[in-house]
């Protein structure tokens, strides 16, 4: 339920605060963004909220594009930001579920092999 909360609490940020109504293909996944900017990305990793039955198609190729972040890449989203404050072990891992503190340690291996 946070995990909702978060995104709609980032809808409105982004959006219905400025009576933005545009319906952009990518709303949601920018939507999701938003919110692990806005510090709720535990939730939105702890959430997942896909469904192939949701997903559309990025623009000009056939490739399935998820309606919301996958848990992959809201890991990745985390890891990016905490890789860039060049914070290897992140208090926020203590919080994700098993699945996304394995994916969110494997992106942070991978963004930081090279410092």
């Amino acid at each position: 339920m946070a995990g909702t909360f978060a995104h709609e609490l980032a809808h409105f940020r982004l959006f219905e605060a400025r009576g933005d109504k545009a319906d952009a293909f990518d709303r949601e996944l920018f939507t999701d963004l938003a919110a692990v900017h806005l510090g709720f990305g535990i939730f939105i990793a702890n959430d997942p909220r896909v469904w192939l039955a949701h997903a559309d198609v990025w623009p000009g190729t056939e490739l399935l594009m998820p309606r919301y972040l996958t848990p992959e890449m809201t890991t990745y989203a985390l890891a990016l930001a905490a890789a860039r404050k060049r914070d290897q072990r992140p208090a926020w891992l203590r919080y994700l579920n098993q699945d996304a503190v394995a994916n969110a340690k494997a992106n942070l291996r991978f963004l930081t092999l090279g410092t």
